[in-house]
């Protein structure tokens, strides 16, 4: 979904500022280490979480961005989020505004309500016309079902909607490629890591000697939080390293389309 027309622009030093994030500083993009302090946003791209948003809406707000991108935009769908109501006004100060989602209503009319708003918010006074209509009606303001969907189609067709279904853009992308990355951790979060491994060996002996029903029961319930929490643990010892990574890539993408 889209409001305005974008031009495609070439730019020769571009910079981006992503949040939350660290590693090295390579093809001329800058990155945003914390939301604590005084957070500049002057790259030509700035790249942030819904997440954080919320904690920079006031610098986001002042910023007044001419182009506001919303990937995922079905994840503004809840009209009580933080994120949603943090997100909208920026979304409604930009001169253009894309929304992009794969599936912008999961399960009902209504989770497109604060999408259509921030794109077009005259065109219906408040939810309630909204819901009313589209989302056959409601008790206490919670419109659960829908209604009228080839007219909500149509609206959305002629106003902000482009839709492109698989079938017809599958041939346009590059074949799926899987490869492993074998990642170099901290000395010191291995080390955790190959104790908590060592520590499922010891429980998966126990599981197998053990002589009754609850204490099996006991036991799986231990091993699952386990594994759990070395998939976590793992996951976070990770970050600098796939962070560190991902520049390398960035920079190998930029340099390549830089030159050409």
């Amino acid at each position: 979904m889209e409001r305005g027309n974008i031009q495609e622009s070439k730019f020769g030093n571009v910079q981006v500022v992503l949040s939350q994030c660290s590693g090295s500083n390579r093809a001329g993009f800058s990155m945003v280490y914390t939301t604590k302090g005084n957070v500049r946003l002057d790259g030509v791209f700035n790249i942030i979480s819904y997440d954080t948003v919320p904690k920079l809406q006031e610098t986001l707000i002042s910023s007044e961005f001419k182009v506001v991108i919303a990937d995922e935009s079905h994840y503004l769908k809840n009209a009580q989020a933080k994120r949603t109501n943090a997100s909208i006004p920026i979304i409604g100060k930009a001169q253009y505004v894309i929304l992009l989602s794969g599936t912008p209503a999961l399960s009902r009319p209504i989770e497109l309500f604060k999408q259509l708003e921030a794109l077009y918010p005259d065109v219906y006074k408040n939810v309630h016309e909204y819901g009313n209509r589209y989302c056959r009606g409601g008790v206490f303001g919670v419109y659960q079902g829908a209604s009228n969907h080839e007219e909500l189609h149509n609206l959305m067709k002629s106003t902000v909607m482009i839709r492109r279904l698989k079938k017809d853009v599958l041939s346009q992308l590059p074949v799926k490629r899987r490869q492993q990355v074998f990642l170099d951790l901290a000395e010191k979060d291995l080390k955790q890591i190959k104790a908590l491994f060592l520590e499922l060996g010891v429980l998966k002996e126990r599981i197998k000697a053990s002589k009754s029903q609850d204490e099996l029961n006991s036991l799986k319930l231990s091993e699952k939080s386990l594994i759990s929490k070395i998939y976590h643990d793992s996951a976070q010892a990770k970050i600098p390293a796939v962070v560190d990574y991902l520049g390398i890539v960035i920079e190998r993408i930029w340099w390549r389309t830089s030159t050409n």
